[in-house]
């Protein structure tokens, strides 16, 4: 959305209509101004705008009929409504079927200058992200990762230097943040691309058995080896092995691991003969490895030979201005999936989310969205439709603080965790935290760029 934005205004009342015209002229944006919801939908049909500021009592087919178009047919314009004296409950229930926000009487320059940049905010986030994604498919070749934030933009260049060469490659990050997903994405645009990506999870096997997923066995080798079987660095063969979860090896299984890392050869169980392999090992952990080489769990050795590139993958909470693009994905995935008629959230849902810390990462916040999609009756996801674990998190609210914790750490722990209690209201968010609401619009903006 550019800077001066071309705004739809679509309200009954002429006085109401030129204060709007006057202040919008002001903020340096350009208006048309009708009075009538035939009028406002034959415009929309002929050009596009960046917004539409509209009462709900429009004229002949009235405001809701003109958000019903908007939101099947403009998706990306924000729709604000003037609020009207007695019709509260109708404001709600045009923001619960899609309106972005609404515009209190009687009107505030600041109030309306907040609103409209936050919606700039939010549309160019949202072009930002799909030109990304377009260079991203078209140039690279990299598929399902979504993200804009500088944190996932400089995994997308590590993502890129690293593909075409040889190198080994270990992704660190918290559990749900994603790290298959870049080893795919590594291996779809790398000169291995047409080989197999073989994915196996260290953790979900015992001692012996990652050793017979790993490397494989001959015939006799064990009592119920009844045939040969090929390991996983032979399926793999030409193409990505990757190592889920590799802290969870045990010392013996890590020892033969070195060796297929140097000699690119893998002996199976119960052969003395071994077998070349060409193939490139990413390796991923959420646990810190350094650590465990300390306390004698880990090799040193095979961690230099897994580390020879490093991705840390950031958590969730620490790139919020992701988690409306990541909504939106899972909200359409799933709606899709399951034949459901959900289209979108309402802002006070998505505000409960951007508060929440998601320990689970983004994984917690697709089976969210997903179980959200299937149980909703309606079109858009509500707070109402919160599992009850996230619910119960804002039931109870508590700082997270310890020693070390900068001030304006623990003052954006403070705004996001009351801003959640009060289910997104912002007026009783200030009066509680005892400051302005322009001071908390403005600190919002900057937390998550809202």
């Amino acid at each position: 959305m550019p800077e001066k934005a071309k705004i739809l205004v679509a309200v009954e009342e002429t006085r109401l209509g030129e204060r709007l015209r006057h202040l919008l002229n002001q903020l340096g944006h350009r208006v048309t101004l009708l009075k009538t919801s035939d009028l406002a939908l034959r415009y929309l049909e002929r050009e596009p705008f960046d917004a539409l500021i509209m009462s709900l009592s429009l004229p002949q087919h009235g405001g809701f009929r003109v958000l019903e178009v908007c939101r099947e047919r403009h998706r990306r314009m924000g729709v604000i409504i003037i609020g009207q004296r007695g019709e509260a409950e109708k404001t709600v229930r045009a923001l619960e079927a899609g309106a972005y926000d609404s515009l209190a009487r009687p009107l505030s320059l600041e109030r309306i200058r907040v609103v409209l940049q936050r919606l700039m905010d939010r549309q160019r986030l949202e072009r930002e992200n799909r030109e990304l994604h377009r260079e991203l498919h078209d140039r690279w070749g990299i598929h399902n990762l979504i993200g804009i934030s500088p944190a996932m933009r400089r995994i997308y260049d590590q993502i890129v230097q690293v593909a075409p060469s040889k190198a080994s490659l270990l992704i660190c990050g918290e559990s749900g943040t994603g790290k298959e997903l870049v080893a795919r994405a590594v291996h779809d645009i790398s000169k291995r691309s047409g080989g197999p990506f073989v994915a196996v999870n260290c953790g979900a096997f015992s001692e012996n058995l990652i050793s017979d997923e790993l490397f494989g066995h001959v015939r006799g080798a064990f009592t119920d080896a009844a045939s040969d079987k090929p390991g996983v660095f032979e399926q793999a063969d030409g193409g990505t092995l990757f190592l889920d979860e590799v802290a969870e090896l045990a010392l013996p299984v890590q020892a033969r691991l070195l060796r297929v890392l140097q000699d690119h050869r893998v002996q199976k169980l119960g052969s003395t003969k071994t077998t070349a392999v060409d193939l490139r090992v990413i390796a991923a952990t959420h646990r810190d490895l350094e650590k465990l080489v300390g306390q004698g769990s880990f090799r040193e050795d095979l961690l230099y030979r897994l580390r020879v590139v490093l991705v840390t993958l950031p958590p969730l909470r620490e790139r919020l201005e992701d988690i409306p693009l990541l909504v939106d994905h899972f909200v359409r995935r799933y709606a899709a999936e399951n034949q459901r008629p959900v289209r979108g959230v309402t802002r006070s849902l998505m505000d409960a989310l951007l508060s929440y810390s998601w320990p689970g990462n983004i994984r917690e916040l697709e089976n969210a969205v997903q179980g959200m999609v299937v149980l909703c009756t309606g079109d858009r996801l509500t707070e109402e439709d919160l599992p009850r674990h996230i619910k119960s998190s804002f039931s109870s609210p508590s700082l997270d603080l310890h020693v070390g914790m900068t001030l304006a750490r623990i003052e954006r722990e403070a705004i996001l965790k009351t801003l959640a209690f009060t289910g997104g209201h912002k007026r009783k968010t200030a009066k509680i935290l005892g400051i302005g609401l322009r001071t908390l619009f403005r600190r919002l903006k900057e937390y998550t760029g809202d």
